[in-house]
């Protein structure tokens, strides 16, 4: 073979190795997979028992409010706050409110001086934040017993003892009462004792979670033939 000849084929060889893409792999080379975020199927959540109680009791300048959960929305130390038929049950920035009838009308005995509530009613959550965000509840029901005792006080000139209940409407009694509020043209009361225990079947809404899955890129090994 003539030099000519030789040098013609080395200019032909370098010119098919330079269209050889960029990118190609050679035998004997493991690639890094590049990972894209997607979101991992996540089964329907299952509705699980919850269980509360709740205490919320004054007497003189004792005052006891705490709820306590088990189950699917556990709860230690938390505080119970607005009307009868939308209560909160809170701590921090975890919350679960509650929808249920009204304090139904009492019983008052003017002997006593007390006003007597017993209650069993449903309930729904209506909302929630926290370890409760995106709460459901399925099939709740409530036991309330709550129990306000007056003081007498004395009218006339005799300075005789009365109940002070027996000078103010039932229906300001409870529209007051339902709505969490002193009763107007009655004393303090010397005693109020709220217990509460509920049962639900509670589903929490569970986010997708991102999860890492290779993605490969193909590689094309170049022949020598």
């Amino acid at each position: 073979m003539s030099k000519l000849r030789y040098v013609v084929a080395g200019l032909l060889s370098a010119a098919a190795l330079a269209v050889v893409p960029a990118t190609t792999a050679f035998a004997g080379v493991t690639p890094s997979p590049n990972y894209t975020p997607t979101y991992k199927p996540v089964p329907p959540p299952q509705p699980r028992q919850w269980l509360f109680d709740v205490q919320d009791s004054t007497i003189g300048g004792v005052t006891v409010n705490n709820v306590e959960g088990t189950g699917a929305i556990p709860m230690v130390n938390w505080l119970l706050s607005g009307p009868s038929s939308l209560r909160t049950f809170r701590l921090l920035g975890n919350s679960v409110t509650i929808r249920s009838a009204p304090l139904p009308f009492p019983s008052i005995n003017l002997a006593t001086c007390t006003v007597t509530f017993n209650q069993v009613t449903p309930f729904a959550i209506v909302a929630g934040t926290g370890i409760a965000a995106g709460a459901r509840s399925q099939n709740g029901q409530l036991v309330l017993q709550d129990l306000v005792s007056y003081p007498y006080v004395q009218r006339g000139y005799k300075g005789q003892q009365f109940c002070p209940l027996r000078f103010v409407s039932v229906f300001t009694i409870l529209a007051a009462l339902r709505a969490g509020h002193p009763v107007p043209g009655l004393p303090t009361p010397t005693f109020q004792d709220l217990s509460i225990q509920g049962f639900a079947n509670v589903t929490l809404r569970t986010a997708p979670k991102p999860y890492a899955t290779p993605s490969v890129t193909q590689f094309i090994t170049p022949s020598h033939t």
